[in-house]
């Protein structure tokens, strides 16, 4: 991340999802890192969002993917955005 970008970048995704490779390809085509935290959603066929982890829960309470979380470098405050939000 450049100087004034965000910090600590964690991409919560599922390899399959479109829009978690639009996210993983405008983070490549920025030059930023990130640590990436694979979502298993086959588990979830037939629409049983228990299984779903409860660290993603905590970030996403509609249960989608991708999330992108992030240090904001200004207050150091977490954040995250969510298919629903900005990404």
């Amino acid at each position: 991340a450049n100087a004034a970008g965000p910090r600590n970048m964690k991409l919560y995704s599922y390899w399959r999802s479109t829009s978690s490779w639009r996210v993983r390809l405008a983070l490549a085509m920025k030059g930023l890192s990130y640590e990436y935290a694979p979502i298993d959603l086959l588990p979830l066929v037939g629409n049983t969002t228990e299984l779903i982890a409860e660290e993603l829960r905590a970030k996403n309470k509609m249960d989608q993917i991708p999330v992108l979380e992030f240090t904001e470098p200004h207050s150091g405050e977490t954040m995250c955005l969510t298919q629903s939000l900005a990404i």
